[in-house]
């Protein structure tokens, strides 16, 4: 069983920003590039009646990534920045990648039966935001979250048997990534002389 639970945080709150700035660049960014690659191989033989083997994994990433400029407590004279260009960004290029491969061999006149599993989960929440702040840019101001986060599964099973052979395998993939992008209670203002 394989699971990440991390916070990937990134935050400018109740400062006001100017002067030195005013001709450069504020980014703000918080990014996620968490990778799991799970493995499971199994072989089962035998000899007499029944040879029987199983192998699974169980992939699981739940991160929270945020980014942002002000909060709860901010207000436009106490969190503001002048800049050039103002950026707040939060990334997910999270990655599962899983494998279950199992072979049951009873050559001898027994049963095989062989399963393989793999279970894959993301479940993020990725947050970029601007709160109770004053932005001033002679550029651009930018809020911006995405995800690619992605999973790539195989499973397989083989059951070789002179009488009955029984192979299966399973693949489940669930992706419940949240995204959120948001300017709130602010002012982004397009120029320096707004």
């Amino acid at each position: 069983y394989d699971t990440i639970a991390t916070t990937h945080s990134a935050y400018i709150a109740n400062v006001n920003i100017a002067g030195a700035t005013a001709n450069g660049r504020v980014n703000v960014s918080a990014i996620d590039s968490s990778k799991i690659q799970s493995v499971s191989l199994g072989i089962g033989g035998s000899s007499g009646q029944f040879a029987g083997v199983g192998g699974m994994t169980i992939s699981s990433i739940t991160n929270t990534v945020s980014a942002g400029i002000g909060d709860s407590r901010s207000t436009t004279d106490n969190s503001s920045i002048t800049a050039l260009n103002v950026s707040v960004t939060a990334s997910d290029n999270s990655s599962i990648t899983g494998t279950a491969a199992v072979a049951a061999i009873a050559p001898s006149g027994g049963s095989a039966a062989g399963l393989a599993l793999v279970y894959s989960n993301i479940a993020n929440n990725v947050n970029a935001g601007v709160t109770g702040s004053k932005l001033r840019a002679t550029g651009t101001v930018a809020v911006n979250a995405s995800s690619n986060a992605s999973i790539s599964t195989v499973a397989v099973g083989i059951a070789i048997s002179s009488q009955v052979g029984l192979a299966g395998s399973v693949a489940t993939n669930l992706m419940g990534t949240n995204v959120t992008a948001s300017i709130t209670d602010s002012a982004a203002l397009g120029t320096t002389d707004g």
